[in-house]
C-alpha cells in the first residue's frame, strides 16, 4: 500500500496561529521531519524553513503539508480545519503511548533536528541525515551503544539499571517483531 493510501488516525496536533502578517502553520512536534521555524498558512508555495522546505497542497480531505527532501517532495501528513478538543487528543496519545500495536510501543524512536542535518534513532539504526537527503547510516549492537547514542544526540540519560529494561527488548527489531 503507497503512503497515500494508509489511512491513519487523527492523532496529531498543529495550529493555525494569525498573526497581523497573516495566518501561519506551527507544528514542534511530528517526529523525524517536524517542521522547524512556521510557515504561510497559504497553499502552493514553497516556503523555506531552518531546515527543508515546505508547502501545502490542497487536498479532497482539506490539505497536505509536504517537505522537500533532496530533489523531491515528501508528503508528511495531512489535516483538515475542523477544530478538535483538547480531550481527543489526550485519548489519542494515550493510545499512541500505550497500545501494544502503536509503534511507539512497539519500536525504539527518537528523532531531533539540530542545525543542518536530522538525528533520527529505529531500534538498532542511527541516522545523521543533512539538509540535501543524504544520509550516514549506523547499525548500533548494544544496550551500551544504544544508550550512549540516547544520550550524546538526544539528551536521554538512562541509569545503568534502566538500560536492560528500556533497551534490550529493541535489539531484535521490536516488541512486534519478538513477540513482546
Amino acid at each position: 500500500m503507497a503512503p497515500e493510501e494508509v489511512d491513519t488516525a487523527r492523532s496529531h496536533m498543529l495550529m493555525r496561529v494569525e498573526l497581523p502578517e497573516g495566518p501561519f502553520l506551527a507544528d514542534v512536534g511530528f517526529g523525524g521531519l517536524t517542521m522547524t521555524g512556521p510557515i504561510r498558512f497559504e497553499t502552493g508555495a514553497e516556503q523555506e524553513t531552518p531546515h527543508e522546505p515546505r508547502h501545502l497542497l490542497k487536498h479532497e480531505d482539506g490539505l497536505e503539508l509536504q517537505a522537500k527532501i533532496g530533489d523531491g517532495w515528501v508528503p508528511i501528513y495531512r489535516f483538515t480545519l475542523e477544530p478538535h478538543r483538547r480531550t481527543d487528543y489526550e485519548v489519542a496519545s494515550w493510545y499512541t503511548s500505550t497500545h501494544p500495536s502503536s509503534i511507539f510501543v512497539q519500536f525504539l524512536i527518537a528523532g531531533r533536528p539540530q542545525e543542518g542535518k536530522w538525528l533520527s534513532l529505529f531500534n538498532r539504526e542511527f541516522k545523521i541525515r543533512g539538509l540535501d537527503g543524504k544520509a550516514e547510516t549506523r547499525v548500533l549492537d548494544s544496550a551500551d551503544e544504544i544508550a550512549e547514542v540516547l544520550g550524546r544526540y538526544f539528551g536521554i540519560a538512562l541509569p545503568e539499571e534502566d538500560k536492560a529494561l528500556a533497551i534490550e527488548l529493541y535489539l531484535d527489531g521490536g516488541r512486534a517483531m519478538s513477540g513482546g
